[in-house]
């Protein structure tokens, strides 16, 4: 059921916005300012209302998602949604479906559980209600799936997100689909001033640092509408070098992978949250070294308000690992897309 109602509806206000026959046995609005402008307002209603039907209600902002009894609405949405409405994942092996869930045929695979982590946009901590990834995996794939390489999360916007098999093993994951404290689905980033964001309808959180100061290294997703057990990377796990880079180049690569891919892309692969450092011009090009060094350490030392965070403090040999990451940045620079004209 659409949250407008029907055209029937949209034709009954245009109706009663014309004025023009009696409804429901009634007499025609009086012609006094007030019912003429009352009259206008409720044609302004009905064009609205119909002009919403005839794009589809599915279409529009910040409208939880419809009932799942209802497949073609529900997969046809994407919109995010309170923790008590309905949503579906989508199983995926090597890009062939294997089944669709819904909300409630999640909690028969698996029961909800509260976790309590420190939410690395939100920068604090939040209690949300979900599941352990590895046991929603076990229940749907069966064991097997820890043999695949890869676990790709794919989100609206034609986004993915490809997590190492062996990473999901290594530290407790989960996807999330509500929190406990608010109705509405969102997390406040603090990168963006604390503006409110939405994350459903499934989201991936991991179980907190010991030092919450620093930047995670694993990637926090939002939006998820499907998971797929892939032996190919893809996402951030996809950018590489030429094989004659040099060392320091390609130990600068795992660094960046690790605490830059996040938000950062390399030649369109990588995270979208931030800016695009290689193409079309390599950040190389416009920063000199000894200053782009010196923003890695410490990005707000250099640029008040910079979103980037810092990067751990505990690294060892950190400046090592900055001159790495700047030797991976200039490599990068030789392999990428010719300009096109704007």
């Amino acid at each position: 059921m659409c949250w407008i109602g029907d055209l029937a509806l949209a034709g009954w206000v245009a109706k009663l916005a014309s004025a023009q026959q009696p409804i429901g046995g009634t007499r025609n609005l009086p012609t006094t300012t007030f019912g003429v402008q009352l009259a206008a307002t409720l044609r302004t209603v009905a064009v609205v209302l119909l002009a919403l039907s005839g794009a589809g209600c599915d279409k529009l902002p910040n409208i939880p998602w419809i009932d799942s009894a209802d497949p073609d609405a529900a997969a046809s949405s994407g919109h995010d949604e309170p923790a008590a409405s309905k949503h579906r994942l989508a199983f995926l092996k090597d890009n062939v479906l294997v089944i669709v869930l819904d909300h409630n045929e999640l909690g028969r695979r698996v029961s909800g559980e509260q976790t309590r982590v420190f939410d690395a946009n939100e920068r604090a901590q939040v209690a949300f209600e979900g599941c352990l990834v590895t046991g929603l995996l076990d229940s749907t794939f069966g064991p097997d799936w820890q043999r695949w390489a890869y676990v790709e999360l794919r989100s609206i916007g034609d986004r993915s997100v490809t997590i190492a098999t062996t990473r999901l093993l290594a530290r407790r994951a989960w996807l999330v689909w509500g929190r406990t404290d608010r109705r509405d689905f969102v997390v406040h980033v603090a990168a963006n001033n604390g503006r409110m964001t939405p994350v459903g309808p499934l989201y991936l959180v991991w179980e907190s640092q010991v030092d919450n100061n620093v930047t995670d290294p694993d990637p926090w997703v939002t939006g998820i509408e499907a998971v797929n057990l892939s032996n190919v990377a893809s996402g951030a796990t996809a950018i590489s070098l030429a094989k004659d880079a040099s060392p320091a180049a390609q130990a600068g690569l795992v660094h960046f992978k690790a605490y830059c891919a996040r938000c950062h892309a390399i030649n369109g692969i990588g995270g979208g949250s931030g800016p695009e450092l290689n193409a079309p011009v390599s950040v190389t090009q416009y920063w000199q070294q000894g200053w782009l060094e010196k923003f890695l350490d410490n990005p707000t030392a250099i640029r008040y308000g910079a979103a980037n965070p810092k990067l751990p403090a505990d690294i060892a040999d950190r400046p090592r690992v900055i001159a790495e990451v700047v030797a991976f940045l200039r490599e990068a620079a030789r392999d990428r897309p010719a300009p096109t004209q704007q």
